[in-house]
């Protein structure tokens, strides 16, 4: 089965072309990061984690294992959450919900394609539809009032929650933020660079490697 023009068009752009995106996956780990960085927090046994993109629970048993605390995973597509609630079924301190957490409330279509599945590209794979939540509400009904750590690897959804998050005055709640922005369309830089002026208003940039991970810890905690 002969590969999508656009798959290969990419392909030959990257290696002729880096973009910002591929230089900076390359410093990334030329810099350790997932050994030295992602995993850089000082959480206790009660600390509340929320994973927004659980996917295969590989961070959430990773950051366990470095520090156990309290996880709450949230992962939108069945097979996914079933896997990982299987996976952590003899552990009590991680959670799963099958749905994601977003602006509103609200049923959509996602591209299933593997970790890049998204509502906001659509794929050559298979969909299926979805359940979104209001990170507000979620929080009341779980009675969080304090995110020690908001992962946030999502494919594109960090453009509708955090706008949320800041217009609901969350931020000052959340002592760190470990986020991974994507391009989705031609607005992503300027919707990106807008949210982290916002949160420069709260949080200090701890590391960023742009459209890769970057990481924020409330302010007077470095």
């Amino acid at each position: 089965m002969r590969k999508p023009l656009s798959k290969i068009y990419a392909k030959i752009k990257n290696k002729f072309f880096p973009s910002i995106f591929t230089k900076e996956v390359r410093r990334w780990y030329l810099d350790g990061g997932d050994r030295r960085l992602r995993f850089n927090y000082e959480l206790m046994p009660d600390s509340i984690v929320f994973d927004l993109g659980g996917f295969e629970g590989d961070f959430a048993s990773d950051l366990y294992s470095k520090m156990p605390c309290r996880i709450y995973s949230f992962e939108p597509i069945k097979s996914y959450a079933a896997d990982i609630v299987n996976r952590f079924r003899l552990n009590p301190d991680i959670s799963v919900f099958n749905y994601g957490l977003s602006c509103s409330d609200q049923t959509v279509d996602i591209s299933i394609d593997g970790p890049g599945s998204s509502v906001h590209r659509t794929s050559f794979g298979t969909t299926e539809q979805i359940v979104l939540r209001d990170i507000t509400k979620v929080m009341l009904e779980l009675n969080v009032d304090k995110i020690d750590l908001l992962k946030i690897n999502i494919e594109g959804g960090e453009y509708d929650v955090l706008p949320k998050i800041i217009d609901a005055n969350l931020l000052p709640r959340i002592a760190n933020l470990q986020i991974q922005f994507h391009e989705i369309d031609s607005d992503s830089l300027a919707k990106k660079d807008r949210i982290r002026k916002m949160l420069e208003l709260t949080h200090d940039c701890v590391y960023c490697y742009e459209f890769v991970w970057e990481d924020w810890r409330i302010k007077g905690s470095l």
